[in-house]
């Protein structure tokens, strides 16, 4: 199949956590464009949480819910990803990110003057 592009678009939203396969899908699709000399173009978007939390994936122990040693919620947009990918993987790959323009998070509902945090 992908002997029928030259660039693939990769347009996901994550959600900056470890499990969330997209980030897996991103890794086995910029695996597969450097084994074949192809381009890819991720469109890239804020993630809900950017935080770094909880432990680190262990090495060895990489799986479809756990592409890398990253921890549980990493808060990476799936653009920080790539890059993040690339460098570690030492990926040859054509790989560009075209960043969201425009956007500017709004207020968290009821976090007015305090700090918020999730569970866990």
């Amino acid at each position: 199949m992908m002997d029928s592009f030259d660039v693939l678009l990769v347009d996901l939203q994550d959600l900056g956590c470890r499990v969330y396969t997209f980030l897996t899908t991103l890794r086995y699709v910029l695996e597969a464009a450097a084994e074949r000399g192809k381009a890819v173009c991720v469109l890239d978007r804020p993630t809900r949480r950017p935080s770094g939390r909880g432990l680190r994936l262990r090495a060895g122990w990489e799986s479809f819910v756990g592409a890398g040693s990253l921890p549980m919620r990493h808060g990476l947009t799936l653009g920080e990803a790539a890059k993040w990918f690339v460098h570690t993987l030492r990926l040859e790959v054509d790989c560009s990110i075209i960043e969201m323009q425009g956007w500017e998070p709004a207020p968290r509902r009821g976090t007015a003057g305090r700090s918020a945090s999730a569970p866990g």
